[in-house]
């Protein structure tokens, strides 16, 4: 009998270890890191967090097995510039993934703006010391500059030497649902052209001032642009909903219904062996071919320990009906022993397309939470996480590897049609995501676990940031921070360790695009972290607690408050933001407002902006920018090269 091939249905871990070279060598001590990385999660969606309500056993147990950090903060309140600041280790402005015009994010995958070469990232860095690396998920910073496939600003331009994900973000617009992120507003201008063409030729006609070959040509232009609107939603779904694979497009447009978190499609990947990702799946009821997808079949000799058999909360006579067809497979303990003896660690940044709308929530936890789809969400996203843990503990490399678990920024308040909320919840903090500095936007979870290097069930209330993942990482592996550009970011070990009472951020800066809206004191000799607002979104409806009716709340303009004097709060007494101190109420607000002037201004006077990358034209679409596969050019694209493997014969019984 032939032997059996490797299993297709793979965890995140092996795919990226399977590019590791065979090489002969002792182990390497230095440790693996894994990065989890949810999309728009609300601090309060967490049960480590304080939310009682909403079941996350396994992202909780990153909580009890490690440290929780209770003031961790983005260095932005949206996307595309957080993200940078996470794997620079530097405030955006400093790289240029900034913007002053209102885009606030890279807007399209065919735009020219990204992540400058010239930044340093963490896995650039642990690259060049010999790790293996790999993102998988949501990318958002940039893929081209000068013409389709430059790939200047791909992930492999950034230390990351497997890629698989959408170059751009997963948005409502991928699956023509609302809230539409840039449809809806297109569709608008578009359809207001049209009736305005319109009614300028037939006012033409009637009154008889042109003649009828120009009252045709805007009667025609007018019908184009009305067929134009109605024909966006597909154009905006092919144009950014886009799968690559390394630096190959592999799905265009991006298959919704196979972008939950199992059955683990793999699929060839430009080079070496297969790729298996847990954001993509295929659902046995939609597909077809998709019934024998999976083996259960082990290799003859290995028996490692048994993994989890499906998602919690399906009962034993539904399991069969309900549950997903496919689960981490033992074999993986075999796939991941080569390069795992072959002494090189790896780095893994696993970027979840969860919980951004649409919330593609596969049938099994559909129902499983008092919250409506967005809370079966967070329960799958947990879910997710649970089989990556339960993995790395199967396969010895626990002890061995770094988690740490985040979210790009706070819960998207706006995200609601209706009365129905598909955004997160911030617990007790105020705001939420693209409102500027306060602290519902940019507080988010911080969880680090490490076993036997960490102490369990350890609390850190000081100030940390996304930002200090560089240094922390850099220094773990063996390398030094750069000395040719300022790092903001700082080493978070003696936190964790407990070897360090205070944070090393006195200071803290709260932009919104290229406008500084706040700042953090962490004052050590009083333990007290004071916030300052020098400018604020105004919320509407009045009354409200968000900017409902548009995207996000803006940054500068008609919509933002400049206070003269600015607000003054006191987190470490009023962390959600309640109450604004004045001269009346705190002896120190003068004080503390100069001492805060005076590090803005330290703080500007170490500014060395980069090239703009979130303004016009650099984030303008680019149709010869526009990535395309299946088709000589935009919009004659289109493939899909997921296509499941031929199932394998069963072996004959003896």
């Amino acid at each position: 009998m032939a032997a059996p091939r490797l299993p297709w249905p793979l965890p995140l871990a092996a795919s990226l270890l399977l590019a590791s070279p065979a090489v002969t060598s002792d182990p390497d001590p230095r440790p693996n890191f894994l990065l989890l990385v949810a999309d728009d999660l609300g601090i309060g969606d967490l049960g480590c967090y304080g939310n009682h309500t909403l079941r996350t056993p396994n992202i909780d147990r990153l909580a009890a097995e490690g440290v929780r950090l209770t003031q961790h903060l983005a260095a932005a309140s949206v996307c595309t510039p957080s993200r940078a600041a996470l794997l620079t280790g530097r405030y955006p402005v400093r790289s240029g993934m900034t913007s002053s015009g209102g885009a606030r994010v890279l807007q399209w995958a065919a735009a020219s703006g990204g992540l400058p070469a010239s930044e340093l990232t963490f896995a650039r860095v642990l690259q060049d010391r010999g790790y293996s690396t790999a993102l998988v998920g949501k990318w958002h910073l940039g893929l081209n500059c000068a013409r389709a496939g430059d790939h200047c600003h791909h992930p492999a331009r950034h230390g990351f030497a497997r890629f698989l994900g959408v170059p751009l973000s997963l948005m409502a617009d991928c699956a023509g649902a609302e809230p539409s992120e840039k449809r809806r507003g297109l569709q608008r201008a578009l359809g207001g052209c049209a009736c305005a063409l319109g009614l300028a030729a037939l006012s033409l006609a009637a009154g008889r001032l042109a003649r009828r070959p120009a009252v045709a040509a805007a009667l025609a232009a007018s019908g184009l642009l009305a067929a134009a609107s109605a024909a966006l939603g597909a154009w905006v779904e092919l144009a950014d909903c886009v799968l690559m694979s390394d630096q190959r497009v592999v799905q265009q447009p991006l298959r919704l219904a196979r972008a939950a978190p199992f059955n683990f499609v793999s699929f060839p990947s430009t080079r070496g062996p297969r790729f298996t990702s847990p954001l993509l799946y295929l659902d046995p009821g939609s597909h077809r071919g998709a019934e024998g997808l999976c083996s259960r079949r082990r290799r003859p000799g290995l028996h490692p320990p048994s993994l989890p058999s499906g998602p919690p909360g399906v009962s034993e006579g539904k399991k069969e009906e309900n549950a997903p067809r496919c689960w981490f497979e033992p074999e993986v303990a075999e796939i991941l022993h080569v390069p795992r003896s072959a002494g090189r660690p790896f780095l893994l940044l696993l970027s979840f397309l969860h919980v951004h709308v649409p919330l593609p929530t596969a049938e099994a936890f559909r129902g499983r939470s008092a919250f409506g789809l967005y809370g079966d969400h967070v329960m799958e996203l947990d879910w997710m996480v649970g089989q990556v843990l339960d993995t790395l503990d199967a396969l010895g490399l626990a002890g061995r590897t770094l988690v740490y678990f985040t979210s790009d920024h706070g819960g998207s308040l706006e995200a609601r049609v209706g009365d129905r909320q598909y955004g997160g919840w911030n617990g007790i903090y105020r705001g939420g995501k693209g409102m500027g500095g306060w602290e519902g936007g940019i507080r988010v979870p911080g969880l680090l676990r490490w076993p036997g290097v960490l102490p369990a069930g350890r609390s850190v209330s000081e100030p940390t940031s996304l930002m200090d993942v560089f240094p922390t990482v850099v220094r773990l592996a063996g390398g030094r921070e750069p000395r040719d550009r300022v790092i903001d970011g700082r080493d978070l070990m003696p936190l964790l360790l407990g070897t360090a009472e205070h944070s090393e951020h006195e200071f803290l800066f709260h932009y919104c695009e290229v406008f500084l809206h706040a700042v953090r004191w962490n004052q050590w000799e009083r333990r007290t972290v004071w916030k300052v607002h020098f400018a604020t979104p105004r919320f509407g409806p009045p009354g409200a607690g968000a900017c409902y009716g548009r995207g996000a709340c803006p940054c500068a303009g008609a919509g933002v408050t400049q206070h003269d004097p600015p607000l003054l709060f006191n987190l470490s007494a009023d962390p959600a933001e309640a109450r604004a101190l004045g001269p009346d109420t705190e002896p120190l607000f003068r004080a503390v407002l100069d001492r805060v002037r005076r590090a803005v201004r330290t703080h500007r006077s170490s500014l060395r902006a980069g090239p703009p990358q979130l303004d016009a034209p650099h984030n303008a679409w680019k149709p010869w920018l526009q990535p395309c596969c299946g088709g000589a050019f935009f919009p004659f694209c289109g493939c899909d090269r997921l296509e499941p493997p031929e199932p394998e014969p069963e072996p004959a019984r003896v």
